[in-house]
């Protein structure tokens, strides 16, 4: 099981925070999903279909997103709560998702 230790939780959460204020409609919504997980870990109320949402979304980018080493925080991040808390079947939530899942899978590119 990854550790907490390949991974800088609080500077995770703060970027993901800052990503969230600063943005607007699709964009913003883009980034709140890793938003949540982060803020669950981090020892905040996430509303439980929210989180579970944002592990389904967490799940289907450990599967399809493209990782580098630049994203390796993040990636370590995402396959620590997938395995803390159980996968999450993404397609459950296709239907109601405000975004197209792919749309997600851009936001790694912003935590760099």
């Amino acid at each position: 099981m990854p550790t907490k230790e390949r991974f800088n939780l609080k500077r995770l959460y703060e970027r993901a925070r800052d990503l969230v204020a600063l943005h607007e409609h699709e964009r913003k919504e883009r980034f709140l999903p890793y938003y949540y997980l982060l803020a669950r870990e981090m020892g905040e109320e996430v509303p439980e279909e929210d989180f579970r949402f944002a592990l389904a979304v967490a799940t289907y980018a450990l599967e399809n997103a493209l990782w580098t080493e630049q994203d390796e925080e993040l990636y370590e991040f995402l396959k620590y709560v997938v395995e803390k808390y159980g996968r999450e079947d993404y397609w459950k939530y296709a239907e109601k998702s405000r975004l197209p899942l792919q749309d997600y899978l851009k936001a790694n590119y912003d935590f760099r």
